[in-house]
């Protein structure tokens, strides 16, 4: 079966900390596009199965999921295994993303 690689917008309305949901049911989540203008310096995985409830990630040992932001404009990996086995997910900034409406872009891979 071939691989194929899709793209999901998560976008982060002007003055919000919360980006839209992208729906990750059937592949993996393997990479972060993280563009020019980010004011936070991190960013916290939500996944929901349902859309309305949303959970903050923990790894094995109950530590919160964060993802370190020290330069915008960069693609960042994502452990594939970490982002698998749920519904939908979103991403919270540490900041207020102003300055216009902010653009994340989730890759995914599907087989």
């Amino acid at each position: 079966m071939a691989v194929r690689y899709l793209e999901q917008a998560l976008i982060i309305p002007d003055g919000a900390t919360t980006s839209a949901s992208g729906i990750v049911a059937g592949a993996l989540g393997v990479g972060l596009v993280v563009p020019a203008g980010l004011l936070g310096t991190a960013l916290a995985p939500e996944m929901s199965l349902d859309g309305i409830t949303w959970l903050p990630f923990f790894d094995d040992d109950g530590n919160a999921l964060v993802i370190v932001v020290t330069a915008a404009a960069r693609f960042i990996r994502l452990v594939p295994q970490e982002f698998a086995g749920f519904g939908r997910i979103r991403f919270v900034s540490n900041a207020a993303e102003t300055g216009g409406p902010l653009t994340l872009t989730l890759i995914l891979r599907a087989e």
